[in-house]
């Protein structure tokens, strides 16, 4: 959930003094990343490539939020309230189709043949609001109480939460071992929406309104508004929201030709020549037994350390076979 380190007192101010401090806090933000629909685009696209400044304005959008939502709060019309109901609907659908076509497409990854070379397979669906042009945002009959800049507005908020989770992530990622097959339902592929069946009601922060307790508020509606910095006021304008869905296969190969993983597909001779392959190459003057252990760190982690404490090193074959069956879980 979204937190505010130092919190200015803005429950305290009257609607007039939020409505100044909105205006402010915009002025600002703009101040920062110029104007996203001028002509003079580049100068915005160098402030969303600038690390720093993408975080201040973070910090900035947060205060936003939380000013629009106090507004919300005053303001709350019958009809906001039936376009909320609506949204939440449809989000909630659109969560759901968000991890059936990720599923679907596992299964069909599942069913094609892969490539011998083929190391890694992962599979991503995103529900994410979308703002491509100005029409990604309604201009709805109230905007002149809130006093935002919501069009603006939004094309910043696309760069600041661009990395975040968004409002619902479907991932399937086969490790080695694991037999799925394209028979498979999506719970038992990992890939089903738990994070709507299992809770009733997702009315948190703002959305726990009187006037809204008839509807019961979806994931991805309430990510929208505590872990991103969008204001009940900004999801009511958003009119695009996009599914996507991305499969990434990886190759991967060290330069002996050994793939991601080596030390699962193969046998205890195999794994020991890898490591005394590695060591041959290794600076004068370092012992091989400190060699081996740090290269097992390098690889293995806690494994390499576990070993050590269990069975030392100076019997560098009873090391190694240790570290070994650790991987293995034997």
């Amino acid at each position: 959930m979204k937190t505010r380190e130092q919190e200015p007192d803005y429950r305290s101010l009257s609607e007039v003094q939020l409505k100044y401090e909105l205006i402010q806090l915009e002025k600002r933000i703009l101040r920062i990343t110029g104007d996203p629909l001028s002509q003079h685009w580049r100068k915005f696209y160098r402030w969303a490539s600038n690390k720093n400044a993408v975080e201040k304005v973070d910090e900035l959008m947060l205060d936003r939020s939380y000013i629009l939502d106090l507004l919300f709060e005053k303001h709350c019309t019958p009809s906001e309230v039936a376009r909320l109901e609506r949204i939440n609907d449809l989000l909630r659908e659109m969560t759901y189709r968000t991890y059936k076509r990720t599923a679907s497409l596992f299964r069909t990854m599942l069913a094609s043949p892969r490539e011998d070379l083929d190391d890694d397979l992962n599979i991503d669906g995103y529900l994410l609001p979308e703002f491509d042009l100005p029409s990604s945002i309604l201009r709805l009959e109230d905007d002149d109480y809130y006093g935002s800049d919501f069009v603006r507005m939004a094309a910043i908020l696309q760069e600041t939460e661009e990395y975040k989770l968004g409002m619902a992530h479907a991932f399937c990622y086969p490790q080695p071992g694991e037999n799925y097959h394209a028979g498979m339902t999506d719970k038992e592929l990992g890939c089903d929406n738990m994070l709507d069946d299992d809770i009733d009601n997702w009315a948190e922060a703002g959305l726990n309104h009187d006037r809204l307790s008839h509807i019961k508020f979806c994931h991805a509606v309430h990510a929208l508004v505590t872990h991103l910095n969008y204001s009940i006021p900004d999801v009511l304008r958003i009119n695009n929201f996009k599914i996507e869905v991305k499969l990434t296969l990886q190759q991967y190969s060290d330069q002996d030709r050994n793939r991601l993983w080596w030390w699962s597909k193969c046998d205890f001779p195999r794994f020991k020549e890898v490591l005394m392959h590695e060591a041959a190459s290794r600076e004068k003057g370092i012992p091989l037994e400190d060699f081996l252990l740090q290269r097992c760190r390098d690889y293995f982690e806690e494994y390499a350390d576990e070993a050590f404490s269990e069975v030392g090193i100076q019997d560098i074959n009873c090391y190694l076979k240790d570290v070994f069956k650790r991987l293995r879980h034997e």
